[in-house]
C-alpha cells in the first residue's frame, strides 16, 4: 500500500503501531490521518514527533484524530475565550465518563487464539496495545481540549489516582483522576471512567476570572458570567470537517501538520497515566525522557506475549 499511488494513508490500528506506521508513511511521502493516540509510551511518542518533524521538512501532511479542534462550536468558544469573554483562565475541569469498552471489544479468549490474536481482538484492555484507553483514546480527547483551552501550554507536573474496579481481561485501569500543574501555578483537572451502569458525561468547564465556559453536556457551548454567550451557529460533523480541511490544505500545497501537537497531547495523557499508575508526582521531563517501552519487538502470530499485572499505585515504579 505504501508503495502504491495513494495520496493519504489512514492510520487507525491500535495505537501501539502508530509510531512505526507514521514513520513508514512519511518516509514514503504519503500524507496521513493518524487516529489518536500517537503512541502508548514515551519512546513511541518521541518517534512520532521525529516523524512529524520530517513530514514538515518534506511538506507532507498529518491530520490528528483529536477531532474536537475541528468542532465549530468548540472553535467559536475558544475564540470567545481568546477575546476575553471569561477573563483570565484560572482552571479547567474536563470529564470523559463513558461505558466500558468491553461492550465493543471484550470477550472471553477462545482456545484456538494465539496471544497476539486474543489481545488484538480485545486491544482496548491491554496496556501495550491501547496505552490504557480510559486516559488515552477517550481521555486523550479531553486532554487535548485542556491543552487547547490553555493555549497549548504543557503542564510541568502531574499527580493522579485511579484503579481497576472490575476484574477481567487485560491490565489497564477503568477510572482515573489527574491534576495537572502549570508553571504559573494554575491547575487543570481530568476525570475519566469506563464503567457500565454509571453516569456518563463528556464535558469541559473552563473557569475564568469573569465567567465559566461549558462545552458538552448535550448542548451548544455556553458562557455564564459577566459576558453571557451561547453558540447558535451550524454544527457540521467535526470528523467530516477535519478531513475536508485536510484535503483542501493538501490541494493548496500547504498540508496541515497536526503531528507535533498530537505528540505533545499524547505525552500529556501518558504523563497522567504514569502519575496514576505509580501514585507519584511525575514531571514533564520525566515523562518525556521515560525509557519504558511497552511494545514487543519482532512479534508474529505465534509470539508468546507475557502480560504485566495491573498497576498498583505506591508499588508500581516509574521507569
Amino acid at each position: 500500500m505504501i508503495g502504491s499511488d495513494v495520496d493519504i494513508v489512514l492510520l487507525v490500528t491500535p495505537p501501539a503501531f502508530r509510531p512505526q506506521h507514521l514513520k513508514a508513511s512519511v518516509e514514503a511521502g504519503k500524507h496521513a490521518f493518524a487516529e489518536c493516540i500517537a503512541g502508548v509510551d514515551a519512546p513511541g511518542v518521541r518517534s512520532f514527533l521525529k516523524s512529524s518533524e520530517l513530514a514538515a521538512s518534506r511538506n507532507v501532511g498529518i491530520l490528528s484524530g483529536f477531532c474536537w479542534r475541528y468542532h465549530a462550536g468548540a472553535r467559536a468558544a475558544q475564540q470567545q475565550i481568546l477575546d476575553g469573554a471569561i477573563g483570565d483562565v484560572r482552571t479547567v475541569y474536563a470529564t470523559f465518563y463513558r461505558p466500558s469498552f468491553d461492550r465493543h471489544y471484550g470477550g472471553q479468549r477462545k482456545p484456538e487464539w494465539s496471544d497476539l490474536e486474543w489481545q488484538l481482538r480485545d486491544w482496548a484492555d491491554f496496556l501495550w496495545l491501547g496505552g490504557d484507553l480510559s486516559i488515552g483514546l477517550s481521555g486523550g480527547h479531553s486532554v487535548d481540549k485542556i491543552a487547547w483551552w490553555l493555549n497549548d501550554e504543557m503542564p510541568v507536573k502531574a499527580v493522579g489516582v485511579g484503579g481497576r474496579q472490575f476484574p477481567g481481561e487485560g491490565n489497564t485501569f477503568d477510572h482515573c483522576q489527574v491534576a495537572y500543574e502549570y508553571a504559573d501555578g494554575k491547575r487543570a483537572f481530568l476525570g475519566v471512567r469506563c464503567q457500565n451502569g454509571c453516569h456518563n458525561e463528556n464535558a469541559d468547564y473552563i473557569i475564568g476570572a469573569d465567567g465559566v465556559c461549558t462545552l458538552g453536556r448535550g448542548g451548544a457551548p455556553v458562557i455564564d458570567g459577566r459576558h453571557e454567550w451561547k453558540y447558535s451557529g451550524p454544527l457540521p460533523r467535526m470528523h467530516q470537517v477535519e478531513h475536508e480541511e485536510f484535503i483542501a490544505s493538501i490541494r493548496a500545497g500547504k498540508p496541515i501538520n497536526d503531528g507535533p501537537r498530537m505528540a505533545r497531547t499524547t505525552l500529556m495523557a501518558l504523563m497522567g497515566r504514569m502519575a496514576a499508575y505509580t501514585g507519584q508526582e511525575i514531571s514533564w521531563e520525566q515523562a518525556m525522557n521515560s525509557q519504558q517501552s511497552l511494545v514487543p519487538t519482532d512479534i508474529d502470530w505465534n509470539t508468546r506475549i507475557e502480560l504485566t499485572p495491573p498497576p498498583q499505585p505506591g508499588v508500581t515504579k516509574f521507569s
